[in-house]
């Protein structure tokens, strides 16, 4: 029940405690503040053309405060429009090599401008490296998981409303170290 990614993380997650299962998308716009995780042996079944999950607009604002190594808050110069359960991308360039580095987190707690992250970093993100923290993430997302099909759905970015989001941290769909995957019936449009 519902057009968030909520919704469907909640069915996801609780068919997976079962030991996996496939998780009907009915028809209808959904729309995603964060990634939808897959866990292993789940199945994802949309309702053809009729089922679009679709990417709310990004915000981007620099980070108020330095965060190194293993912290898991930070805080942002302008809060509005970040919510706790977005899914974030932290990017900054390394001070010494001015390499970019990229994070990506989900927001789990707020006190103002302070939010905390779902996991430590493992980068440090001063203010030195004009770093920043946008709502940017892959609609679909699956680490180290297997027996996993995503079908008969479409993916809309919403390019028009959505920074770049460029590298081995994005796209439609993001799967790494994934064993035996189905991608069947879907649409990625305007990412």
């Amino acid at each position: 029940v519902g057009r968030s990614e909520k919704a469907i993380q909640a069915a996801v997650d609780y068919v997976a405690r079962f030991g996996g299962g496939t998780v009907k998308i009915l028809p209808g716009t959904y729309r995603l503040r964060n990634a939808v995780y897959l866990q292993s042996k789940v199945r994802l079944l949309g309702s053809g053309p009729e089922t679009v999950l679709r990417k709310e607009p990004s915000v981007t604002t620099k980070l108020a405060a330095n965060s190194d190594w293993y912290d898991q808050e930070i805080t942002l110069t302008d809060a509005t429009g970040f919510a706790i359960g977005d899914g974030v991308c932290l990017r900054t360039k390394d001070g010494g090599s001015k390499n970019a580095e990229t994070v990506k987190r989900t927001l789990v707690a707020r006190t103002g401008n302070r939010f905390k992250l779902d996991q430590g970093l493992r980068k440090n993100f001063w203010r030195l490296g004009d770093s920043t923290v946008s709502t940017l993430f892959p609609m679909i997302s699956g680490e180290n998981i297997s027996d996993i099909a995503i079908e008969n759905l479409v993916l809309d970015g919403n390019r028009a409303k959505n920074e770049n989001l460029n590298g081995n941290y994005g796209g439609c769909v993001f799967l790494q170290e994934c064993n035996r995957v189905i991608i069947r019936g879907v649409t990625a449009r305007n990412y």
